[in-house]
C-alpha cells in the first residue's frame, strides 16, 4: 500500500495528466489538462482541472464547466455538486 501511495504522490508531483482508452487499448481521449478523472456514467465523466470539478463527454469536450468544489457521478440524470460560498 505504501508503494502505491508513493507512486500516486510522485505521479501527481510530476504533473501527469489523464486521458481515456477504449477496450482495445486505443487512446480515444488524449491525456490533457485533467488533474484527476473518473469513469463515465450516463455518458459523462467527472474531471478535475486545478481545484475545480466539471464534466466531459465521450469526445473529451468539457460539457459542464469546471466550477464545482466537489462533484459526484451522474445517476438518473442528476449529479451531486458542491460550491463553497
Amino acid at each position: 500500500m505504501r508503494k502505491l501511495l508513493l507512486l500516486f504522490i510522485s505521479f501527481a508531483l510530476l504533473g501527469a495528466k489523464y486521458g481515456y482508452i477504449d477496450k482495445t487499448g486505443k487512446v480515444v481521449i488524449e491525456p490533457q489538462f485533467f488533474d484527476e478523472a473518473w469513469d463515465f456514467y450516463e455518458g459523462l465523466a467527472m474531471v478535475k482541472v486545478g481545484d475545480k470539478w466539471g464534466y466531459i463527454d465521450k469526445a473529451g469536450r468539457m460539457v459542464v464547466e469546471s466550477k464545482f468544489d466537489e462533484a459526484g457521478i451522474f445517476s438518473e440524470g442528476l449529479a451531486m455538486v458542491k460550491v463553497k460560498t
